[in-house]
């Protein structure tokens, strides 16, 4: 799924854009979840990050869309979130560049135009996204799958152990490790699994982690999680045998 924020003042081009989404996510059958701010305030009152994609005004009253670029790049999703920037000028590029703008679209925008712009991020973007987004706090909260060191069920509660933080989430181990980025974390007991990328060293009745914790592997999974890393240590060992 793709979430995107569309953050401008005009109530009707807010609407437009809406909607194209919503045919563009039909038509291409890909999931699109959007939301409206109708200014930068709004929009980092209620969440200001999670969002892959945020189509960003620039003649916002109040915080303009400069500087509301300047602030999520200050974020500590700085990177995760492509801004598409919506402007009735110009002449906005050297002062844009500097927030690493996706795109930049110029009023009125045509359907073909934001059509064009939303197969592009997808193409470039959303293709080889692996990201968990999990709510917390009442806000949206997009980790990617390379920085989370492991899962652990908590009863009905979930904690998501990631490099710089960890936290706790109304969801389900078996449906995240049933979704496609979960796939590829390795159960090794009941109440835990892991990222295989995170793992510094390993027995066969425990694994270190790159932070140093160390967890214990269940006994009935320890044939089964021995032999997975050791195959993947030996396929390590033969990619760095290659030449060049």
């Amino acid at each position: 799924m793709i979430r995107t924020a569309i953050v401008d003042d005009d109530a009707v081009f807010c609407a437009f854009a809406e909607q194209c989404i919503a045919e563009y996510a039909a038509a291409s059958g890909i999931e699109i979840e959007t939301e409206v701010f109708f200014s930068s305030e709004d929009f980092f009152a209620h969440c200001g990050s999670g969002f892959d994609l945020i189509l960003l005004d620039i003649e916002l009253g109040g915080m303009n869309g400069i500087e509301a670029g300047e602030r999520l790049r200050r974020t500590e999703q700085k990177e995760q979130s492509q801004i598409l920037y919506i402007s009735a000028k110009e002449s906005y590029a050297m002062e844009l560049f500097h927030n690493r703008p996706f795109d930049f679209l110029v009023k009125p925008v045509s359907k073909e135009r934001l059509f064009a712009a939303l197969q592009e991020y997808v193409r470039v973007y959303a293709a080889n996204a692996e990201f968990f987004v999990f709510t917390h706090d009442r806000k949206h909260l997009r980790v990617p799958a390379s920085d989370i060191l492991y899962f652990q069920s908590n009863r009905k509660k979930l904690i998501v152990a990631a490099v710089h933080e960890y936290i706790e989430v109304y969801e389900k181990l078996e449906t995240v490790l049933q979704s496609p980025q979960g796939s590829r974390f390795l159960r090794i007991h009941r109440c835990y699994a892991v990222n295989p990328q995170q793992i510094a060293a390993f027995s066969y009745e425990e694994v270190t982690l790159t932070n140093g914790e160390r967890l214990g592997i269940s006994r009935s999974l320890r044939q089964s999680v021995s032999e997975r890393l050791l195959a993947a240590a030996h396929i390590r060992m033969l990619e760095g045998r290659r030449i060049p």
